[in-house]
């Protein structure tokens, strides 16, 4: 028996990009659909609309992005409470008990068809189709250059609120991140995180590693505040920004 039926969505959205444009974006976090046979996890509605089920305005970026740079768009449909797309399988959180203090009623008694079914059918999907799209423009003899986009909260569980407006996280590869990063400082007075409010060497991150790393493709994960993704003015600013990064970026060797 499948998770999915005929009335859910696919597992990802893929936006094909224009011929010639070697940027892939991708949204690990941008969907916050519940598979129907997951009845939402049993989650509130409250609940579903905060940052622990999705990445807030991940998916309206990404949406831009595709319109104003002709690049590839992959994005995730589904929550990532059902299964997080950037954790590698064997971790606990792949599959998350709680999230900020709130247990996630569906996900505690997930049995071992229950999380291959999961994984066979949104997660590796998704993955699938980052790799076919990289196959796709090698194939052309372009170099794909990959930038993963994520928000984060203001505020986690009552600490103090973060300092930083956006983050540039990377691991063992910083020639894209470096340029976002020295781009990011020199276009605004905001606050820009080097590695935070989280760090792209922490190994609980799957997609880049996977994707990227083996093939030495560059590529940088960028962590906006969602505070700053609130209003569709605040989207159009952010991704006219990036836009002109993407579209003047020089050529990485």
């Amino acid at each position: 028996m499948s998770l999915l039926s005929k009335k859910d969505r696919l597992p990802f959205q893929l936006l094909a990009g224009k011929p010639g444009q070697s940027w892939i974006l991708l949204g690990d976090h941008a969907g916050s659909f519940f598979p129907g046979k997951t009845k939402q996890l049993s989650l509130s509605l409250a609940d579903r609309e905060r940052h622990i089920t999705y990445d807030l305005g991940i998916k309206a970026l990404l949406e831009r992005l595709f319109i104003l740079t002709g690049a590839t768009v992959v994005m995730g449909n589904y929550s990532r409470l059902v299964i997080d797309l950037n954790r590698p399988l064997s971790y606990a959180d792949s599959v998350i008990l709680q999230s900020d203090g709130i247990p996630i009623p569906g996900n505690q008694d997930v049995n071992d068809q229950d999380l291959r079914q999961r994984q066979e059918e949104i997660f590796w999907p998704y993955h699938r189709a980052i790799e076919a799209t990289l196959k796709n423009l090698l194939g052309q003899g372009l170099k794909p250059k990959i930038m993963s986009l994520h928000s984060f909260c203001c505020q986690l569980n009552g600490q103090e609120k973060r300092p930083w407006h956006a983050g540039v996280l990377w691991n063992k590869d910083d020639r894209l991140a470096g340029k976002l990063l020295n781009f990011l400082k020199g276009k605004t007075e905001w606050h820009i995180g080097d590695n935070q409010p989280y760090s792209g060497q922490d190994p609980c991150s799957f997609t880049l590693p996977f994707h990227a790393e083996p093939l030495y493709l560059p590529h940088v994960l960028l962590e906006i505040r969602q505070d700053m993704l609130e209003s569709t003015a605040q989207i159009e600013d952010w991704a006219l920004l990036l836009a002109d990064f993407i579209n003047r970026a020089d050529p990485i060797n």
